[in-house]
């Protein structure tokens, strides 16, 4: 019972603010309409790697030393950092979406988020990005604004 304690909250501990719970965080603000999927997703990951990393340990200590299983953790850490810092700031995609949900959040308060050309600009998101929270069902005919912010969001949801 002592070394389950011990295990469960030296890795709880370290877990906190770690690149995997800060990955999960990320995935999770990303897709906030799918946040039980990242949940056991990452769950399911969490489960399997310990798994892994319990048996392919106990095999590797027979042909390495503790410090170069330790020496070979940290580059695959610093690697996936990399990977992790690289990707973020390619992501043209996620980048498209806060911009859209910002441009939303904008819109909210006004009449513009009611209007039937705006909300046919919404259904063009084929990714389901967007969350349900910003379709409405009440809506009122297009006025022809001269400022449409119906045509900025169609263009905003069709830039690649």
């Amino acid at each position: 019972m002592k070394l389950f304690i011990i295990t469960f909250v030296s890795i709880f501990i370290a877990e906190l603010g770690d690149k995997t719970q800060l990955a999960t965080m990320g995935f999770a603000a990303s897709n906030s309409s799918a946040k039980w999927i990242v949940f056991f997703a990452s769950a399911i990951a969490l489960t399997l790697s310990s798994f892994i990393g319990v048996f392919f340990g106990q095999y590797i200590a027979k042909y390495f030393s503790p410090a170069q299983i330790k020496t070979a953790a940290a580059i695959l850490f610093i690697l996936i950092g990399v990977f992790m810092l690289y990707s973020s700031v390619t992501d043209k995609t996620g980048n498209k979406y806060a911009r859209i949900i910002k441009y939303l959040n904008e819109k909210e308060s006004t009449d513009c988020i009611s209007c039937e050309k705006f909300q046919c600009a919404l259904k063009k998101d084929a990714s389901n990005e967007i969350p349900k929270k910003y379709h409405r069902d009440d809506i009122h005919p297009a006025k022809d604004c001269p400022k449409c912010s119906a045509e900025k969001l169609n263009k905003m949801i069709l830039e690649e």
